[in-house]
């Protein structure tokens, strides 16, 4: 999907304007997909399929995988929680991934080596 493909991008590509341009991308993303995650309504209408099992047998066993895990990832990101509780997280995310995007940077951007020989 697009997001692997900046993370990769931001991870390996040889100039710094196309791993920043990706870095960006990566974190619109991110944002987008947390957006998503907190929709009430989004959640709302796939348990309106999981919760009734004549709708939910109907589906082929990978989109009932699907739904579960869907439905499994927007309770891990607090979709249970009051508007404001839930804002609150979305943006807690948004700080992790971008402290995680820094560690990342700093890692790639580092011009200090070092080198350990196989015997140690």
């Amino acid at each position: 999907n697009v997001i692997d493909a900046a993370e990769l991008c931001r991870s390996s590509h040889g100039e710094e304007s196309w791993r920043g341009a990706a870095n960006e991308a990566f974190f619109v993303l991110s944002d987008y997909i947390a957006q998503l995650n907190a929709n009430v309504n989004l959640y709302q209408a796939l348990r309106s399929i999981t919760d009734h099992s004549t709708v939910f047998q109907q589906l082929a066993a990978e989109e009932q995988r699907f739904a579960l895990l869907l439905q499994s990832e927007f309770e891990r990101d607090g979709i249970h929680l009051n508007d404001e509780t839930r804002q609150q997280v979305r943006h807690m995310q948004n700080d992790i991934v971008q402290l995680e995007g820094e560690f990342h940077r700093n890692l790639i951007d580092w011009e200090r080596g070092f080198s350990i020989s196989r015997s140690e």
